[in-house]
């Protein structure tokens, strides 16, 4: 375990889940840099929103790299795409960044606390 404040775990995780996305699933990511950003963090600080911090912020870097890298599309499918649905999208990228984010942060508090007892 750690003994980082809460914004620098945060921006570890943050850059680690950066360099994890290359190689793994996004989903997969979100869920583990919020446990290493709770856990990695002071144990008086430790919280599951260390954790949802992390994921949002890693998501809305995602995000945003995905509106300038556009993927190759057919011409009917961009034409139906408008600012509703972008809204939409994202706020659906950040129920499931906050739903993940604050399971591993749960998750790392819970597994900090049985070590402590040790």
């Amino acid at each position: 375990m750690g003994n980082y404040s809460a914004g620098t775990a945060i921006f570890i995780s943050v850059i680690l889940g950066v360099i994890l996305s290359l190689f793994l699933d996004g989903i997969f990511t979100l869920f583990v840099i919020g446990f290493i950003a709770t856990y990695i963090t002071n144990i008086e600080d430790q919280n599951y929103l260390i954790g949802v911090i992390a994921a949002l912020t890693l998501e809305m870097i995602i995000f945003i790299y995905g509106l300038f890298n556009v993927p190759d599309l057919p011409y009917t499918l961009p034409a139906n795409l408008d600012l509703f649905n972008s809204a939409l999208g994202f706020v659906i990228l950040c129920g499931v960044s906050i739903l993940l984010g604050g399971l591993g942060g749960y998750l790392a508090t819970t597994v900090s606390k049985y070590k402590i007892r040790d």
